[in-house]
């Protein structure tokens, strides 16, 4: 899985400073809301009946296969 946000947290962690381990926390936190994005993609894909469906994400509409292309991006399958 390719979290930017997650290895650079992780990588903050490691310096130990005041400093490092606040911003490493707000790394978290973006990791966190990155995890959840993706759940609400796979959700979103999950109501649909076909790939040539569409559903309203975010006040957007997107086809099945649109979310179908950012779900395997953010889970690495492309």
């Amino acid at each position: 899985m390719n979290n930017a946000h997650l290895e650079r947290a992780i990588s903050r962690l490691h310096n130990g400073t005041t400093n490092e381990v606040t911003r490493a926390q707000a790394e978290a936190t973006l990791a966190l809301a990155y995890e959840q994005r993706t759940a609400n993609l796979i959700a979103a894909f999950g109501q649909l009946i076909t790939d040539d469906d569409t559903v309203t994400f975010l006040g957007e509409r997107v086809d099945g296969l649109e979310l179908a292309k950012q779900i395997k991006e953010r889970l690495d399958l492309e």
